[in-house]
């Protein structure tokens, strides 16, 4: 638990870490139910779909392509 406690020192809440789990579960659940090469083209699909929404809804752009950050700020 010694980690959970070291998130009040940063700006990751537990809403962040909610959010990565349940893609990394909705990631392997796609890759098991539909199979690897299908899974993996869904997964990239699915978040190609996600960056796209948060660019119209938001109005933001990724400043490069490791910027997934500014999406969910």
């Amino acid at each position: 638990m010694n980690c959970l406690a070291r998130l009040k020192d940063t700006r990751i809440t537990k809403k962040d870490i909610l959010y990565l789990l349940l893609k990394v579960s909705v990631s392997i659940i796609l890759c098991v139910g539909c199979g690897i090469i299908i899974g993996l083209i869904l997964i990239v699909a699915t978040d190609k779909v996600i960056d796209l929404a948060c660019q119209r809804i938001y109005g933001v752009v990724p400043l490069n392509s490791s910027d997934k950050n500014l999406y969910y700020d």
